[in-house]
């Protein structure tokens, strides 16, 4: 974390588990302050490896969202057999997610 925090923009982080992405949020704050630059400034996507259907990457959404992340990718759409699936499933994530109000909404 050291690195990024000194020359990173930000923290593609892919955790293993949510308790894996708090301790990486954790060095990566801790780290910015030691070297003197503001956590706030780091971009931060996150894409949880183990979800495995539309539900659990908007479940993950918001437990990861208190901690701080820019962006979250839902790997969903890679599992489909099928371009037709692939929509249907796009279609399902978007309507439970519903409007993007901002992080932290």
């Amino acid at each position: 974390m050291r690195r990024a925090a000194e020359l990173g923009d930000g923290l593609l982080a892919v955790p293993e588990s949510f308790a894996a992405f708090q301790e990486n949020i954790a060095r990566l704050r801790a780290a910015a302050a030691k070297v003197g630059r503001d956590f706030e400034s780091f971009e931060i996507p996150s894409a949880p490896l183990y979800a495995s259907t539309v539900d659990g990457p908007l479940e993950e959404a918001r437990r990861y969202r208190d901690l701080r992340f820019d962006s979250f990718l839902a790997p969903f759409a890679l599992w489909p057999v099928d371009f037709n699936e692939a929509l249907r499933l796009t279609e399902d994530l978007a309507r439970k997610a519903g409007p993007y109000t901002g992080a932290n909404a």
